[in-house]
């Protein structure tokens, strides 16, 4: 079973990184938002400030992630295709050939 220091730890953390909102928090801790506030407050933690800047990072991350699939999607289909008109598929195909 945790203790009230480990839970206090733990939801210090996770505030601190901003990981759970205050409402989470309180959840977490078994304690009451105001409990939290009063927490956040002492250790000198802006939970809103905290939390946005943690949702900014994972969404340009995630879209880091997406321009990545799509640039290697274009590569792929760049080399497809280079390779197919190379191989002649692509005169099959009826497409323009180059040479």
């Amino acid at each position: 079973m945790a203790t009230a220091h480990m839970k206090w730890s733990a939801v210090i953390s996770l505030l601190r990184k901003g990981l759970v909102t205050q409402a989470e928090a309180a959840d977490l801790a078994g304690t009451s938002v105001y409990v939290i506030k009063e927490w956040a407050q002492r250790e000198r933690i802006d939970i809103a400030t905290t939390r946005a800047t943690y949702l900014l990072t994972v969404w340009q991350s995630e879209l880091a992630v997406e321009r990545a699939k799509r640039w290697t999607e274009r590569e792929l289909i760049s080399e497809q295709t280079r390779l197919d008109l190379r191989s002649g598929v692509g005169k099959a195909r009826g497409w323009p050939v180059k040479c």
